[in-house]
């Protein structure tokens, strides 16, 4: 299911269009088929919305879909400091930044409006 006004704000690789900008980290991945997909770690993003950990995030949002890490996934957000090092050889799960967009609209995005930023 698709909203017309929801689509204009974000393209099919998670880049927001008209001047917005998500409140959590997120990254690409050059280990992906697709590397212009953007991404964002569900530790963040249970932060940032206030859930208790992953498992809740994903037990209140059943429409979101868990992606999993790679060793080499890792290994690079630890290098760029979006995870402790320690946490590099422990599963990490994502989701892409349309995703969140979707489920989130207003609240992932800096200072974001209701009904004006959200996807639907």
């Amino acid at each position: 299911e698709k909203d017309m006004a929801g689509e204009a704000k974000i393209d099919n690789n998670g880049y927001m269009q008209g001047g917005r900008e998500f409140i959590c980290p997120i990254f690409r991945s050059p280990f992906r088929r697709n590397k212009k997909r953007q991404y964002v770690l569900t530790m963040d993003c249970c932060r940032y919305m206030g859930a208790r950990d992953s498992y809740m995030l994903f037990k209140q949002h059943p429409r979101m879909r868990r992606v999993e890490t790679t060793q080499e996934e890792r290994d690079l957000l630890a290098d760029r400091q979006m995870i402790p090092k320690v946490t590099r050889f422990r599963p990490i799960a994502l989701i892409t930044a349309r995703t969140a967009f979707r489920e989130f609209g207003a609240r992932i995005i800096k200072n974001g409006r209701y009904i004006v930023d959200d996807y639907w």
